[in-house]
């Protein structure tokens, strides 16, 4: 089964686009206002370009870390790739060798997934938790990264379907970092895709380099709000969000 609402492989990576050397300077970073349209994306390919190549921090050498998602009480726990996952009952771990979800070139992995259901050939989930580790450069918040990716996310869980992303605000977080909130509308895709979706983008600081870049834990929640087939049931906008909690340190 895939996850994240595609079929495996999901999508086609976007190449992730860098400032050519020498550049006197970066274009500005705005965030995008929610509600524009389609056009919105070229904002956050512009952000992408200024966040030069968005490198993963195994190759930069950040110390690792561990992510606690959720109520510990509120259902099953599960663990992959430096994270731990607490998801709702009913929900299970990401089958082993489960494509990436690739977001602006950068491999999340998943974690865990909503149950799923077949349509036409192909297998969706309901929903489907990833995590991936990057570094941000000099310059850009964490908050600015946060809502690249809630906008990239939403196009990469839903390809296929012509997703429209409405990308909100970012919040902080208690303890540091940002959340970002994104909307998803699709076309349905003949019923086997959800028409509207739900996308929320956790993105904690862990360390800070010596040329100034940061170290972020970047974690993608995204699942169906409407729309598909009867069952399984779409999930409601506070079970996603709920599913968000704090960082913790590696050992702890």
């Amino acid at each position: 089964m895939t996850v994240g609402n595609q079929p495996s492989p999901i999508g086609r990576p976007a190449a992730a686009r860098g400032a050519r050397p020498g550049e006197p300077r970066r274009p500005a970073l705005r965030s995008p206002a929610p509600g524009r349209g389609p056009g919105r994306s070229r904002g956050s390919r512009i952000l992408l370009a200024a966040l030069v190549v968005v490198v993963l921090l195994a190759g930069l050498g950040y110390a690792g870390y561990r992510q606690a998602v959720g109520d510990p009480e509120a259902g099953a726990e599960v663990s992959s790739a430096g994270y731990t996952v607490t998801v709702p009952d009913g929900w299970s771990a990401a089958p082993p060798g489960a494509a990436p979800v690739t977001v602006y070139g950068v491999p999340f992995t998943p974690l865990a997934q909503a149950p799923g259901y077949p349509c036409r050939d192909a297998s969706f989930a309901r929903a489907t938790v990833a995590g991936a580790q990057v570094a941000v450069p000099p310059g850009v918040g964490v908050e600015q990264a946060a809502s690249a990716f809630a906008r990239g996310a939403g196009e990469a869980l839903y390809a296929g379907s012509a997703p429209q992303v409405a990308v909100g605000p970012p919040a902080p977080r208690d303890g540091g970092g940002s959340q970002v909130e994104a909307t998803v509308r699709t076309d349905g895709l003949g019923g086997c895709r959800a028409t509207e979706a739900t996308v929320l983008v956790v993105a904690e600081p862990r360390v800070t380099a010596g040329d100034g870049s940061t170290g972020a834990a970047l974690l993608v929640v995204g699942g169906d709000t409407r729309g598909g087939p009867p069952a399984p049931e779409p999930l409601t906008r506070d079970t996603l969000l709920g599913i968000t909690g704090t960082a913790r340190a590696a050992g702890s």
